[in-house]
């Protein structure tokens, strides 16, 4: 028979696991910017970053779909807990 004891080891164990995982870095201090202006096309992510990279696909001849998927490889790296896969989105 297993000890009883050694079961609530494990639940500790892994909802200890459970909370430091979920925890959200701190953010990466940028400046934020609260003003907007657009002619042709805006691009609006959670990292400035990430937002160039969308602009740029945007200059460069590409459409909204073009940027977007280039807006969401650009989160991935620079702002992982923005929903991605291996994201905190679940947390």
């Amino acid at each position: 028979m297993i000890n009883i004891a050694i079961y609530k080891y494990y639940v500790l164990i892994f909802i200890l696991f459970l909370w430091t995982g979920c925890q959200s870095p701190s953010p990466e201090p940028y400046e934020v910017s609260k003003s907007a202006t657009g002619h042709s096309g805006m691009v609006v992510t959670a990292h400035p970053l990430a937002t160039e990279v969308g602009l740029q696909v945007l200059r460069d001849g590409g459409n909204a779909v073009d940027a977007a998927i280039a807006v969401q490889f650009a989160l991935a790296v620079v702002y992982p807990i923005a929903g991605n896969i291996g994201g905190g989105a679940l947390c």
